[in-house]
């Protein structure tokens, strides 16, 4: 199985978490790579988090960009699910982390599953992917 994990961005690539088989290919990317490798891998899910209302300048754009990416998977008629980050949260028992651990917190949860070096917003992705294997099997 081949799922795809997006945390999205609205001023910087978007970070991609792919996993085919318990292996990983995590980076960030812009929207016509991801359309490439989604073209290619054919994956069975795509996991995308889903934007909620928060006080944050770049909102509309980031909005946009969730837009963008569920119109990709249309366009290639790929299998979606919007993930809110609350859920994920939860799932991974983070729900209670605060802004100071987050990022440390994030990284090494993402390690548990995929032994690579990561960002927060990669290990976001590849929490992504993890959690969509659990619940659409």
């Amino acid at each position: 199985m081949t799922i795809i994990g997006i945390d999205p961005h609205s001023a910087k690539p978007h970070s991609v978490a792919i996993m085919r088989d318990n292996a990983w290919i995590v980076k960030d990317m812009y929207l016509g790579e991801i359309s490439r490798e989604v073209a290619s891998w054919k994956p069975d899910l795509v996991a995308i988090e889903d934007q909620y209302m928060m006080r944050h300048v770049g909102l509309k754009s980031l909005i946009q960009a969730t837009g963008q990416l569920q119109g990709l998977c249309i366009l290639f008629d790929t299998k979606y699910i919007m993930v809110n980050p609350a859920v994920w949260r939860s799932f991974f028992g983070l729900s209670k982390v605060d802004k100071a651990n987050r990022s440390v917190l994030y990284r090494k949860e993402a390690v548990k599953h995929c032994n690579l070096k990561v960002s927060e917003d990669q290990a976001v992705a590849i929490m992504l992917c993890v959690y969509a294997s659990r619940v659409s099997t």
